[in-house]
Protein backbone atom coordinates (compact mmCIF):
# COMPACT_ATOMS: atom_id res chain seq x y z
CA UNK A 1 0.00 0.00 0.00
CA UNK A 2 1.05 3.71 -0.93
CA UNK A 3 0.68 6.82 0.57
CA UNK A 4 0.75 10.01 -1.14
CA UNK A 5 0.66 13.50 0.38
CA UNK A 6 -1.91 16.10 -0.73
CA UNK A 7 0.81 18.05 -2.49
CA UNK A 8 1.46 14.96 -4.74
CA UNK A 9 -2.09 14.37 -5.20
CA UNK A 10 -2.45 17.89 -6.65
CA UNK A 11 0.64 17.24 -9.06
CA UNK A 12 -0.65 14.31 -10.25
CA UNK A 13 -4.05 15.98 -10.81
CA UNK A 14 -2.41 19.12 -12.28
CA UNK A 15 -0.27 16.46 -14.74
CA UNK A 16 -3.30 14.72 -15.56
CA UNK A 17 -5.58 17.91 -17.05
CA UNK A 18 -5.58 18.93 -20.06
CA UNK A 19 -3.61 22.24 -20.63
CA UNK A 20 -6.99 23.98 -22.49
CA UNK A 21 -8.98 23.05 -18.65
CA UNK A 22 -6.15 24.00 -16.30
CA UNK A 23 -6.70 27.91 -15.92
CA UNK A 24 -10.71 26.84 -14.86
CA UNK A 25 -9.37 24.35 -12.44
CA UNK A 26 -5.78 25.48 -10.81
CA UNK A 27 -6.33 29.56 -11.66
CA UNK A 28 -7.30 30.22 -8.11
CA UNK A 29 -4.98 27.81 -6.50
CA UNK A 30 -1.63 30.11 -8.42
CA UNK A 31 -3.17 32.73 -7.57
CA UNK A 32 -3.67 32.20 -3.80
CA UNK A 33 0.40 30.90 -3.99
CA UNK A 34 1.56 33.91 -5.37
CA UNK A 35 -0.38 36.36 -3.34
CA UNK A 36 1.08 34.06 -0.22
CA UNK A 37 4.54 34.92 -1.49
CA UNK A 38 3.06 38.88 -1.36
CA UNK A 39 2.45 39.61 -5.26
CA UNK A 40 -0.26 41.99 -5.21
CA UNK A 41 -3.47 40.29 -6.71
CA UNK A 42 -3.19 42.14 -10.18
CA UNK A 43 0.36 41.17 -10.56
CA UNK A 44 -0.49 37.37 -9.12
CA UNK A 45 -3.33 37.43 -11.84
CA UNK A 46 -1.00 38.18 -14.41
CA UNK A 47 1.62 35.76 -13.40
CA UNK A 48 -0.53 33.06 -12.89
CA UNK A 49 -2.05 33.49 -16.07
CA UNK A 50 1.24 34.07 -17.87
CA UNK A 51 1.88 29.95 -16.13
CA UNK A 52 -1.16 28.66 -17.31
CA UNK A 53 -1.46 26.66 -19.02
CA UNK A 54 1.44 24.66 -18.33
CA UNK A 55 2.73 24.61 -22.46
CA UNK A 56 6.60 25.76 -23.42
CA UNK A 57 5.90 26.67 -27.30
CA UNK A 58 8.69 26.57 -29.47
CA UNK A 59 10.16 28.18 -32.47
CA UNK A 60 12.41 26.72 -34.29
CA UNK A 61 13.27 29.63 -36.32
CA UNK A 62 13.93 31.52 -33.85
CA UNK A 63 17.09 30.81 -31.12
CA UNK A 64 17.11 28.65 -28.18
CA UNK A 65 16.33 30.34 -24.80
CA UNK A 66 13.72 31.92 -23.14
CA UNK A 67 11.24 33.41 -24.63
CA UNK A 68 11.13 30.56 -27.32
CA UNK A 69 12.03 27.55 -24.86
CA UNK A 70 14.48 27.46 -22.31
CA UNK A 71 17.95 26.71 -22.51
CA UNK A 72 19.34 23.67 -21.56
CA UNK A 73 20.92 24.58 -18.28
CA UNK A 74 17.81 26.61 -17.30
CA UNK A 75 14.84 25.74 -14.71
CA UNK A 76 10.97 26.79 -15.23
CA UNK A 77 11.17 29.25 -12.86
CA UNK A 78 14.88 30.47 -13.74
CA UNK A 79 13.12 30.87 -17.32
CA UNK A 80 10.08 32.63 -16.21
CA UNK A 81 10.04 34.44 -13.18
CA UNK A 82 10.78 37.96 -13.05
CA UNK A 83 13.69 38.83 -10.95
Amino acid sequence: MTSRSPVSEDRLAFNETPPADQRARFGDRFVAFLRSLGYPQTEANELAFGFLPDLLEYDPSSPPGYPNGRGLTMTAPTSSLPC
